[in-house]
């Protein structure tokens, strides 16, 4: 008997392993080949069965005990899968898959619903899809307060820039007309100077209407559009 990391799981991959061991047929021609767990779950055996291949009950696998060559079954009904259905030959062992997958850490199969490796896998699976959808809601939640902060930055940007715009035609508006207006002053007073008792300066008061005009649009940008 030979231990084994696989069984075959194909009639080829059975006749090609039956020739490889030497194996023969029994007394009906059927192949004597097997391959299938030891009792302990703790390897896979492959060897020739010196007996009559006969029929197993449905619902049961088999194992090889190593120290006397003897088969031995073990229920599988309650299997996710690979547990045969229907009464089976000895020689095909191999079409089910549930009782050729053991785990050797654990020793037990793979598919029963007992086996911890199982336990593990579905327990991982539920970790896996749980994680996967508190990263969505994360990813969601970091994707909405980030459009929300750029929205306001640009709001905040073009409001600034709006001011600065305001600001800066207001303080243009205020220059010109500072420098406009004295030349005005001087003009418009020399020619009303005959007409004024103010001594400190020309009375605005009776200053032609283009100086008055020119003196309100300083003083009313002032005082709308003040600094800030």
């Amino acid at each position: 008997m030979n231990k084994t990391d696989a069984c075959p799981t194909n009639l080829r991959d059975v006749e090609e392993a039956s020739k490889r061991l030497g194996c023969g047929n029994d007394i009906f021609g059927n192949n004597q080949y097997m391959c299938l767990p030891n009792v302990n779950k703790t390897s896979l055996i492959e060897f020739c069965y010196e007996g009559i291949m006969g029929i197993q009950e449905k619902g049961n696998c088999l194992e090889v005990n190593v120290l006397d060559g003897k088969l031995h079954t073990y229920e599988c009904n309650t299997f996710s899968t690979g547990c045969p259905s229907n009464h089976y030959w000895n020689q095909d062992f191999f079409r089910y898959s549930g009782c050729q997958n053991i785990s050797l850490k654990h020793r037990c199969y793979t598919l029963d619903p007992s086996c911890p490796d199982l336990l593990k896998n579905d327990s991982n699976d539920d970790d896996l899809n749980t994680n996967y959808f508190n990263y969505a809601i994360v990813a969601g939640i970091l994707i909405m307060i980030l459009t929300i902060v750029i929205l306001t930055v640009l709001f905040l940007y073009k409001r600034k820039r709006r001011e600065k715009n305001t600001e800066n035609t207001t303080e243009e508006l205020h220059t010109n007309m500072t420098h406009l207006l004295p030349k005005y002053l001087k003009d418009e007073t020399q020619s009303t100077s005959k007409h004024t008792e103010n001594k400190d300066g020309p009375d605005l008061l009776h200053v032609p209407s283009p100086v008055k005009e020119m003196v309100w649009r300083i003083e009313m940008p002032k005082k709308y559009f003040g600094k800030r």
